[in-house]
């Protein structure tokens, strides 16, 4: 008889007690916003650097390939550092928003993909790098170079001209994060951050005096009007849920029972 009081109590505590619990586990998603701490450029060689890849040390996110007349194209790819010191809480999703300029497309094409990835090279190197410092050599940054928008996908976007209802100041172009950028997010909690990219299908069609193809032109941050901002990532975390006191009296209760029924 005692026996069955007590598993009447445990099921009364089911009842009262799961809607709390299911509350409970379900957090509240925060929103926090974080501009980079650098944003830059990697060029390839041309005729005015034919040995050395060039890297823009300033800010700036102009990507894709443009040259003047009389000169061969060389691409540019660019990235993002980002700063995750002071984030603690599991990320359940992202995306980066980038400054689009009214005059920020620059290709015949109709759209150009910018694709968005890892890169094998250690962020602090392309930190030390924007600051001049002799320990990156040009053999590094080549390497640098080479993994912007070449590794795991983080996401991507299909770019097209602006169309006449956008407004003159420039737009926001907003690519949300896959699966596997956020994995990558959630390991990099309490460090630096690199995002690399590049535009997937460039195509110069002469050498001498090519078309450019060219998104996020006249990106110089701080410069303009309006202002062309900082990129920012854009992140959604949860906090895990602590066990309520509901939790607690349900666990209690089945100990309770275990132990009577070992005794009985």
């Amino acid at each position: 008889m005692k026996l069955l009081h007590l598993i009447g109590f445990l099921a009364t505590s089911l009842v009262f007690l799961l809607p709390q619990f299911g509350q409970r586990a379900t957090a509240d998603i925060i929103v926090i916003e974080r501009d980079a701490v650098i944003t830059s450029v990697i060029y390839e060689p041309n005729e005015l650097t034919p040995e050395h890849y060039l890297f823009a040390h300033h800010l700036n996110y102009n990507v894709g390939y443009y040259s003047p007349p009389g000169f061969a194209p060389h691409q540019r790819r660019n990235f993002f550092l980002f700063n995750l010191a002071d984030i603690d809480s599991t990320i359940i999703g992202a995306r980066l928003e980038l400054f689009m300029p009214q005059s920020g497309y620059s290709s015949p094409d109709p759209s150009e993909l910018f694709r968005i990835t890892s890169s094998a090279a250690p962020p602090w190197t392309f930190y030390d790098a924007f600051l001049g410092l002799p320990s990156v050599t040009p053999a590094m940054i080549a390497a640098m170079y080479a993994t912007l928008g070449t590794g795991t996908i983080y996401g991507e976007v299909d770019i097209t001209p602006p169309e006449d209802e956008e407004p003159w100041e420039g737009y926001t172009v907003s690519i949300d994060f896959t699966a596997e950028g956020i994995l990558a997010l959630n390991s990099a909690l309490s460090e630096l951050f690199v995002i690399g990219g590049r535009l997937v299908d460039i195509h110069p069609e002469s050498p001498g005096i090519p078309p450019s193809e060219l998104v996020f032109a006249h990106t110089n941050v701080g410069a303009g009007t309006p202002e062309v901002p900082m990129p920012k990532l854009i992140l959604f975390t949860t906090a895990v849920p602590e066990p309520s006191s509901g939790t607690l009296v349900i666990l209690f209760s089945v100990v309770v029972l275990l132990r009577k029924r070992r005794e009985s």
